[in-house]
């Protein structure tokens, strides 16, 4: 089975007691998708992986590009459930310097604000119910281990990393 991740803010999505006086239980934080799912020309990216044992490198893919060593928030699905609700997607090459990698990567496309609230409305149920798709948290000592991993591994160069992650992982 193929599942699709991406990185959010768990947080984001879960409604706080302040607010749900004036949401429904089902309500969805525009905080939520306005950060965590934002879209570049109305295209949404997303990580393949094909079973649970394989999202940490969804991680490694995500945290080479990040600019400071934090934890990581992973959601993740069904590629084919996305696709039952008639959304369109592209093979495209992901930004990572992790070359075995790039070829995971795709862009769900031709995205408008209806389509973007089938996205929203999946994750929204997964990440409060527990439901596949699932959520989990990567701590800051795991994203280093990840990291250190692929350094060890020789399957980037810390070239690639941002100054600020290198000081983090203490390469310099």
């Amino acid at each position: 089975m193929i599942y699709v991740a991406r990185k959010i803010s768990k947080a984001k999505w879960e409604l706080k007691p302040e607010f749900i006086s004036e949401l429904s239980k089902e309500a969805i934080p525009a905080d939520a998708i306005t950060a965590d799912l934002r879209t570049q020309r109305n295209r949404l990216s997303l990580w393949k992986f094909e079973d649970e044992s394989a999202l940490e490198e969804v991680v490694l893919a995500l945290a080479t590009r990040m600019q400071r060593l934090d934890k990581i928030d992973i959601v993740w699905t069904e590629f084919e459930l996305l696709i039952s609700k008639g959304l369109k997607y592209e093979e495209t090459e992901g930004e990572t310097p992790v070359r075995n990698l790039k070829d995971r990567h795709i862009d769900l496309i031709n995205l408008d604000v209806k389509r973007l609230e089938e996205i929203a409305i999946i994750l929204a149920d997964s990440i409060r119910n527990n439901k596949p798709p699932k959520v989990k948290r990567f701590a800051k000592n795991k994203v280093r281990e990840i990291l250190q991993q692929g350094l060890r591994e020789e399957r980037f160069s810390p070239d690639n990393l941002s100054e600020n992650l290198r000081r983090d992982l203490r390469l310099g």
